[in-house]
């Protein structure tokens, strides 16, 4: 299906900082046309900014099926409420602020308290309440006799399943968050039950999805790949009605490397703020990475994330250990392996990008590997 073609000018809905680039995006499949005059409008209906259309339309058809003009206002710096008008058309009301990202960015990250599984959910911010939800997680699924705790962690979507490559990506990106903006995230609060003790609740969301993980650890150091109730999703009900049978399944090397991967940099990031859960993290990291070793071949088919190379997660693993431990054969096995041209995208296939970001931050990465993969980054 075509993407709609909307003759009105696209802004950034949430809104633009006082200093920041500013643009909007007019489509050039209808009569708007190069030299066309546009204005900014505050919510009275006076003028605040104006110019006009200098450049040539981006062929962006591609992706959204026509060619735009992008067009630059980034002159307008006064807070305010505004609107676009061009050719007798107008944008949807923006916004120009200090700080206006702030709101978006603790609902984001709030939405991770919201999707918690196993625990009653009664949020005084949303308003978004209900009882604690499968607290039976789960049988093994090739053995139903067989059960073990797994409870905790977040849905991953309207199906309730949990997977242990999407959580550990995700306590991943909190946890960089911390790392790269220590200052500005060690006492941030978003009203959530651990709001109280003195860690940031970046890291308590993120303890959150990394107690469940150390739950997904097998005995012998594998690590098991989901919790769900594949094929019966309960689309639309609500968690604790959810009627269908959970069952715990895995191992395979793709869960194993981001399980490493993701144990290491909680091992750093906590280190001083919960020495007894970063050593815990640490141990687990080691027993994963030392089975990754023993079970080079270790698959898991699974039908919604369909992903049989675990050359990406094993890669993050191994960015990351070399790191922590200052292994210079780790290091050397990294330079050798993790060529600029096998970082890629971050997706949740390709979570490599993690380990290289460990070792382009490392203080220990030698000088010449660390502008190279700073390079690639």
């Amino acid at each position: 299906v075509n993407n709609p073609i909307l003759p009105e000018p696209k802004v950034n809905q949430e809104g633009y900082l006082p200093t920041d680039e500013k643009y909007f995006v007019a489509s050039a499949t209808g009569k708007v046309k190069k030299g066309d005059t546009f204005q900014i409008l505050e919510a009275g209906g006076n003028m605040s900014f104006s110019g006009a259309i200098r450049q040539d339309p981006i062929d962006d058809s591609k992706s959204t099926g026509e060619k735009v003009f992008q067009v630059d206002f980034s002159g307008l710096t006064l807070p305010g409420r505004y609107t676009v008008a061009l050719d007798g058309l107008k944008s949807v009301p923006f916004t120009i602020k200090t700080g206006l990202y702030e709101i978006l960015f603790k609902d984001s990250l709030r939405c991770f308290y919201l999707i918690r599984c196993g625990t009653a959910i009664d949020d005084k911010v949303t308003g978004i309440k209900h009882e604690a939800c499968h607290l039976k997680d789960a049988p093994f699924k090739t053995d139903p006799g067989k059960s073990g705790d797994f409870t905790g962690g977040w849905h991953n979507a309207g199906d309730y399943g949990k997977w242990t490559h999407m959580e550990a990506i995700s306590c991943s990106w909190m946890m960089w968050l911390y790392e790269l903006k220590t200052k500005g995230m060690a006492d941030f609060k978003n009203n959530i039950p651990e709001s109280g003790n003195s860690i940031s609740d970046l890291l308590n969301e993120a303890k959150w999805g990394l107690t469940w993980l150390l739950k997904m650890q097998a005995p012998d150091g594998g690590v098991y790949h989901k919790v769900d109730s594949e094929d019966h999703f309960c689309f639309g009900t609500v968690p604790e009605k959810d009627p269908y049978d959970r069952f715990l399944q895995g191992e395979g090397c793709i869960d194993a490397g981001v399980f490493t991967g993701v144990m290491c940099q909680a091992t750093r990031v906590f280190w001083t703020l919960d020495p007894p859960f970063a050593k815990k993290c640490w141990a687990a990291a080691n027993r994963s990475w030392l089975w990754l070793g023993n079970h080079p071949d270790a698959r898991f088919h699974d039908p919604d994330y369909q992903d049989d190379d675990p050359s990406q997660e094993e890669l993050w693993a191994l960015g990351e250990m070399a790191r922590m431990s200052k292994d210079k054969a780790l290091e050397e096995r990294f330079e050798k392996e993790g060529t600029p041209a096998k970082l890629q995208t971050l997706a949740w296939p390709t979570p490599q990008f993690f380990g290289y970001m460990a070792l382009s931050f490392g203080s220990k990465t030698p000088a010449a590997e660390k502008q190279v993969i700073t390079q690639a980054l």
